[in-house]
């Protein structure tokens, strides 16, 4: 599967024979694009902690501060090469899975899920980082 990404071609690679157990891409590349890396996205606006409790609700708000963080990169989901979710206790893997698919409809980048015993606030529940492909050629004005 490929895909024109702003200029860059971006391709994920699937292993025959060995399909991804989820909606993600085993291996996403760029032969033509430069990468941005972007920083760990949480469910904080304004330094307050939202949905407290609510792993769907941090979600939420944690992929919409990651479409923020696209936009003003110019870039879009399907930018995404890599995603990294980093999720206080299993029993929100549900939760959270959910909101992912509802982004994941069209491009499911290389993705990995970390469980962790906490996050740098201990009523975070969800952090999502990525690294994105952008277009290496200047904007136009």
């Amino acid at each position: 599967m490929a895909q024109e990404v702003q200029g860059a071609e971006v391709r994920a690679v699937t292993v025959p024979n060995h399909p991804p157990s989820g909606r993600y891409s085993q291996a996403v590349i760029s032969d033509s694009a430069c990468l941005g890396h972007i920083a760990g996205q949480v469910a904080v606006r304004d330094e307050q902690v939202l949905c407290v409790g609510d792993a769907r609700g941090q979600a939420r708000i944690a992929f919409d501060n990651l479409g923020l963080v696209l936009d003003e990169l110019n870039a879009q989901w399907s930018n995404v090469c890599s995603l990294r979710l980093y999720i206080v206790g299993e029993e929100n893997l549900p939760s959270v899975g959910e909101v992912y698919r509802e982004w994941a409809i069209d491009w499911a980048p290389a993705s990995t899920v970390v469980f962790v015993q906490a996050l740098f606030r201990p009523e975070v529940l969800i952090e999502v980082e990525a690294v994105v492909a952008l277009d290496r050629r200047p904007a136009t004005k």
